[in-house]
């Protein structure tokens, strides 16, 4: 990645990505286009090229469909918004209800009929 930081915290930004993920060229000095190929000959051939390349990877395994970023967003979303049994929402699995993401045929629950739901 390569870097000009202009303003605020662009500065503090593109530190963190040339210290942290460890390939980055932060361009302190107006740019030209020598300083620019340098920049990108380096980023590509070097060793921060493979790095970049290694993460690249590790990118896209996890978000596949099948994935560990893909896998935790659906366990999320099942907590979230548990499915329910009908989608008319005649009867609806109580956990969907008290959080509030199933359908009822009064619409959203509101505090009055989430008591009587538990109640219930």
């Amino acid at each position: 990645m390569a870097c000009r930081p202009f303003f605020s915290d662009q500065r503090m930004n593109a530190r963190m990505v040339e210290h942290v993920w460890g390939f980055c060229t932060v361009f302190e000095q107006p740019m030209t286009r020598a300083t620019v190929a340098e920049a990108v000959s380096s980023l590509l051939a070097g060793d921060q090229g493979t790095q970049m390349q290694e993460m690249r990877g590790m990118a896209a395994t996890a978000f596949a469909p099948d994935g560990g970023s893909r896998k935790n967003l659906d366990k999320l979303l099942k907590i979230v918004c548990p499915p329910h049994e009908h989608s008319r929402g005649d009867h609806v699995d109580k956990t969907a209800e008290v959080t509030g993401c199933a359908p009822t045929t009064h619409g959203l629950l509101g505090a009055s009929s989430l008591a009587h739901t538990v109640a219930d």
